[in-house]
């Protein structure tokens, strides 16, 4: 859907921040949610699992953001036109964050699986007792419609 939205809009225009980047903003918004989603359902900063593994999340928005600022100031080659065409440029440095990020988030995942794997109850251990069940119930209570 995204990709059909950014498709149609004009990368010519003059103004440097425009729908493009609205769009863009919006589409953060979206990857937000499911980290505010995970951080109630272990019960808030009160555990110590979101305590342990939030700053992670931070971490990935924070090199994500870096990029993104690359991104729409069009820093370095704004400052010194002509200096950064061929190595260097904001697209370059957008690329090497994103990357960074990526690279981040894998590792980070791959310790929190072998983290929830190093136990044989980590369901019960990560998600807080009333979420639980809560959880639990929801599941069993679920009925597919009929088609």
């Amino acid at each position: 859907m995204s990709a059909i939205i950014m498709r149609g809009i004009d990368s010519s225009a003059s103004s440097r921040v425009g729908l493009l980047h609205i769009i863009y903003c919006i589409i953060i918004t979206f990857g937000i949610c499911p980290t505010v989603h995970w951080v109630f359902l272990h019960g808030g900063f009160d555990s110590d699992h979101v305590v342990k593994w939030f700053p992670n999340v931070i971490v990935l928005y924070s090199l994500i953001a870096a990029a993104f600022m690359f991104y729409v100031t069009m820093v370095p080659e704004r400052l010194w036109p002509g200096k950064f065409d061929v190595i260097g440029c904001s697209h370059q440095w957008w690329h090497i964050f994103i990357l960074g990020a990526m690279i981040y988030w894998q590792q980070s995942g791959n310790q929190l699986l072998t983290e929830y794997r190093s136990f044989s109850d980590s369901c019960h251990r990560f998600i807080p007792q009333q979420n639980f069940s809560e959880i639990s119930h929801s599941i069993s209570n679920y009925s597919h419609p009929s088609m």
